[in-house]
């Protein structure tokens, strides 16, 4: 992982060179998207938590696991992680390929354990 949206890297540059406050978002929450480009739909879905430990050279990874509820339906081919700063709609702040899709059929769980995704600052 990890591409910047818009938003994001419009609040580094205000933060961090002109000097403007910007607010932290609290708890943080990953989104899953299919092969379509759409996030998950399905009424039995929902965006998880997610948590990083302290970076090291410009990469932090997740710090627990992440488990997504098991699908009572089919999902789609799950194929991108987004960051957003809300369970429901927010802002988007990063967004990635996951090295592997997954087709979620129903009876599934999609987990990430911890240190599954890595978010690299470059």
């Amino acid at each position: 992982m990890s591409d910047k949206s818009t938003w994001l890297a419009n609040a580094v540059i205000d933060h961090f060179l002109r000097g403007e406050s910007v607010a932290s978002p609290g708890d943080i929450y990953l989104a899953l998207y299919t092969d379509a480009n759409e996030e998950v739909s399905a009424a039995d879905y929902e965006r998880q938590e997610i948590s990083f430990g302290a970076p090291t050279n410009g990469e932090a990874t997740n710090d627990s696991l992440i488990e997504f509820p098991v699908a009572e339906s089919n999902w789609g081919n799950v194929t991108y992680g987004w960051v957003y700063d809300s369970q429901n709609d927010g802002e988007a702040l990063l967004d990635a390929e996951f090295s592997k899709s997954k087709e979620i059929e129903e009876h599934d769980q999609f987990v990430l354990r911890e240190g599954d995704v890595t978010i690299k600052e470059e």
